[in-house]
């Protein structure tokens, strides 16, 4: 819920205000390139950030910067404007190529973890073609599950995995009451229970880069050098 009170509308934009002496304290002090290339100070881009957020996107937003009279008319005012406009275009840049190596990663995981599903399920069925214990056989597909079930516990965790459950057993229950699904036939429930499985599965494996589908956000890792 954004709290309205912290910032003032101007027409259909909520406004972003920030009151400085000088305009260089909202860039870096450390950073040597000129100034319309600068990095924004780590406070300035932490409330900006944190402002639009709280904001939202349904909502449009304009960042006003408050100067003294006798700095509004410097050089550094006057470029204030593009050095924002670069910097947090640089910004977006950077999270688009972030998202794209995650999401890159992610199906090469994916098909790593359905490429060591299918070699378990193939040595599972030519071990049972010659007839080996059946030990061996169960022990292969065992392998392959926990696999699934342990990438899908690093990602949503224990309690994501039974909200995940209990909204795929809500929709089960809706369709056994709308006389849709039959619990008396045993063959239609193995299907629903393997489809479930699959698709909780999918989901959590998936997770991290659904969520950075959804929230259009991707982590960017800051290496002071």
């Amino acid at each position: 819920m954004m709290h309205t009170s912290a910032y003032r509308r101007e027409g259909e934009c909520w406004l972003i205000e920030i009151r400085l002496r000088e305009v260089r304290q909202l860039f870096h002090h450390l950073d040597p390139a000129p100034f319309r290339e600068k990095d924004l100070d780590p406070a300035a881009e932490a409330y900006i950030e944190d402002a639009v957020r709280e904001i939202g996107p349904s909502h449009g937003c304009k960042l006003v910067v408050h100067l003294p009279a006798t700095e509004c008319q410097s050089e550094d005012a006057r470029t204030l404007p593009d050095a924002l406009a670069h910097y947090f275009q640089y910004r977006a840049m950077q999270s688009r190529a972030e998202l794209r190596r995650m999401l890159t990663r992610g199906l090469v995981s994916l098909a790593i973890g359905l490429s060591f599903m299918f070699v378990c399920l193939t040595l599972r069925g030519w071990l049972a073609a010659l007839g080996s214990n059946g030990v061996v056989t169960e022990g292969l597909l065992l392998i392959g599950w926990v696999f699934f079930v342990r990438s899908t516990l690093a990602a949503i965790g224990t309690l994501g995995l039974v909200l995940l459950a209990a909204l795929f057993a809500a929709i089960v229950w809706w369709l056994v009451s709308q006389g849709w699904l039959d619990v008396s036939n045993r063959s239609a429930m193995a299907w629903v229970v393997l489809v479930i499985l699959g698709l909780m599965l999918g989901v959590g494996m998936s997770w991290s880069h659904i969520r950075r589908r959804v929230s259009g956000q991707a982590s960017v890792d800051r290496v002071d050098k």
